[in-house]
């Protein structure tokens, strides 16, 4: 690290810091200062409740999230361990620009392992918060250009001591069941989970098996909480591989079920300790702490009979970080304002052994460290009783060393990355408030871009992105709604180019649209819920200007319903109709298209003394349709394509104890 880069960062800490609190703030005290960035307060969130949560009609939390204006999400099997979610239209590289964090910890990875949200079982869940667009870039770094997704655990115990067995049965051989255990020790909260799940899949060859253990400590103090979380999972998933689609014949048509690929699989094992904290340092600041340590091992066989080549992969990556921030009350100018300063450090290791099959000798041995310090500040002034103004800035630096030993290649690089967030929200009435953002987000090349056939690529530059949001929200009564625009360019976009093989930064992409939802409750018991987004996300310079960005739905139009049917029974309807788009790898937009869709779930719900259950019917229509599919670079008219399961039926009961 060179020295302006100390020297920077030596120069931005002292301010923020020297800013933030004083020595006469320090005396302990048991009120706790508010946080500016609370969902529920900002425009730019939309919060996903435990309530909401429990009354969706969704089963997974990729389903929860797809109901959400602006989200699309992408399956490859029907399972939600292999989910995609998109922010903001960037198809196929959407997972780079999308960070998920579970109680502070961010989940992405160095490389393009997705996230397992199968390990997140909704119960767990206290609340979501969705962030679209660079928003949140200031806040989480490298990586929030489409959005974010924070997830919240459940963590402290209601009751002296608490139990409940469950199990659940469905379609295509699904079974599994759970235990949760919850104990209440004066200050102290004791959480234990754990579960297994089995399931035939919808595909041949896509057998999938995953067991889960969680175990949480939080604490309650007179002047902050504190926790620390361990979780863990093992899964295997069978790899079905694609289905063929040419201008003569359709396997999607004709065996939409079957396999091309009987020996492929996936393997992981992860191991994830998080802890988090809040102290009240004064009744008017607060110090947080958040962090964590990741450890994961991943597998995988690919068997290309067809052009004899086969691929085994072998990857461990050790992820640790720690983030300190500080949240305080204060005046500027004789108004009220609400600071957030902070500091992120993350040190990642990458360990990967490529070879033609699980006993050979490798051909690639990749072996990879990245650090990352980053420092950010963020106020937010009350400049009158209805107008209030966000500004925020973060400089993150990232270092890079890569490494092929057998190629004995090495890549290094040091890049220092900058976010920018402008905010203004005005209430034009008591129920009326407009707002507006404009800001600036980045994202950093992953290891999976820099590695190709023969060995590190060396010439890809860091992606950054401008955008702004302009909306209205209100309330009126039992309505609630909420309109935003948004533009978005993107300089240097790390893609896969079709044409050579390789991943490249792009030329300019624009992405535009307008993100509209609103619930409206009829009564106590009944309310409704709709989202409808409009989304046009296209090559504005290159060889592909004016074509469509690849997997991007222009039109998705969700609706919901919630009834409480009598005191202890609920149903809930949900439809989605996502419109058409195209293949991946179609850039110049000449291949044919993924159909549109339209899809309705259903669930209800109920207790009885100790007992409560459920039953969810996924695909009421009984659509066939598939959500991702990638087209050949080189003959017209010919696509794989990964098919979706139809109607599902899945059944849950538990006992409470």
């Amino acid at each position: 690290m060179g020295n302006r880069t100390y020297s920077f960062m030596i120069l931005v800490t002292g301010f923020l810091f020297s800013s933030a609190v004083s020595a006469e703030e320090m005396q302990e005290i048991v009120v706790t200062a508010t946080s500016l960035q609370e969902g529920d307060r900002d425009p730019f969130v939309t919060v996903i409740s435990q309530e909401d949560i429990r009354q969706s009609s969704a089963t997974t939390i990729p389903d929860i999230l797809n109901q959400i204006a602006g989200v699309q999400t992408r399956d490859f099997f029907g399972t939600p361990s292999r989910n995609t979610l998109d922010l903001r239209g960037h198809g196929a590289v959407s997972s780079q620009n999308t960070i998920v964090l579970v109680d502070g910890l961010q989940q992405n990875e160095m490389d393009f392992t997705g996230i397992n949200y199968l390990s997140l079982s909704p119960d767990n869940m206290e609340k979501i918060d969705v962030i679209r667009g660079s928003a949140g870039s200031v806040l989480y770094g490298e990586g929030a250009v489409g959005g974010v997704v924070n997830i919240k655990t459940r963590k402290r115990a209601k009751e002296e001591f608490s139990g409940e067995l469950g199990a659940l049965a469905g379609s295509y051989g699904l079974w599994g069941s759970n235990l949760s255990l919850a104990k209440k020790l004066g200050p102290y909260s004791l959480r234990a989970y754990g579960s297994t799940r089995r399931e035939d899949g919808y595909r041949r060859h896509n057998e999938l098996s995953q067991e889960d253990v969680s175990l949480l400590v939080h604490h309650d103090g007179v002047s902050g909480e504190a926790f620390v979380k361990a979780d863990m999972f093992q899964q295997t998933l069978n790899m079905p591989g694609s289905r063929t689609v040419t201008s003569s014949s359709s396997q999607f048509a004709s065996d939409p079920r079957g396999t091309s690929t009987p020996s492929d699989f996936d393997k992981r094992k992860k191991a994830t300790l998080s802890f988090g904290g809040t102290k009240a340092l004064s009744d008017t600041a607060d110090l947080k702490l958040e962090g964590g340590l990741k450890l994961l091992n991943n597998q995988a066989l690919e068997v290309n009979a067809n052009a004899g080549l086969n691929s085994y992969m072998s990857t461990d990556m050790i992820s640790a970080e720690v983030k300190p921030k500080l949240e305080r009350t204060h005046t500027v100018f004789g108004n009220e304002s609400e600071q957030l300063v902070g500091l992120d450090l993350r040190l990642s290791t990458y360990q990967s052994d490529r070879k033609p099959s699980e006993f050979a000798n490798p051909d690639r041995l990749y072996s990879a460290q990245q650090r990352e310090i980053g420092l950010f500040g963020q106020e937010t002034v009350a400049l009158s009783n209805r107008t209030t103004l966000t500004v925020g800035t973060r400089g993150q630096f990232i270092q890079f060393f890569g490494k092929e030993r057998i190629a004995a290649q090495t890549q290094q690089d040091e890049n220092l990355y900058y976010a920018l967030n402008l905010g203004l929200e005005h209430g034009i009435s008591v129920h009326t408030t407009l707002y507006g953002r404009v800001g600036r987000g980045f994202r950093a090349v992953k290891i999976d871009e820099r590695t190709g056939p023969t060995g590190l690529e060396f010439n890809l530059k860091p992606q950054a992105v401008v955008d702004g949001d302009f909306g209205i929200k209100g309330d009126y009564g039992s309505l609630r709604y909420q309109s935003n625009l948004f533009v978005m360019e993107t300089h240097n976009e790390i893609r896969f180019n079709p044409t050579t093989f390789a991943n490249e930064n792009f030329p300019n992409i624009v992405r535009y649209g307008i993100e509209n939802s609103g619930t409206y409750r009829v009564t106590d018991a009944l309310k409704f819920i709709g989202s409808l987004t409009y989304i046009n996300a296209k090559f504005v310079e290159g060889p592909n200007k004016g074509k469509q960005v690849p997997l991007v739905s222009p039109l998705l139009l969700n609706g919901a319903a919630y009834w409480n049917v009598e005191k202890h029974i609920d149903f809930s309807i949900a439809a989605t109709y996502v419109t058409e788009k195209r293949l991946d790898n179609d850039d110049q937009n000449t291949q044919p298209k993924i159909p549109g869709y339209t899809l309705l779930d259903a669930k209800v719900q109920g207790t009885v003394d100790y007992f409560n259950w459920q039953v969810a019917v996924k695909n009421i229509l009984n659509k066939k349709y598939f959500s991702y599919g990638t087209a050949s670079s080189t003959t017209q008219g010919t696509y794989n394509v990964y098919p979706l399961p139809g109607i599902t039926f899945i059944a849950g009961m538990g006992v409470k104890f």
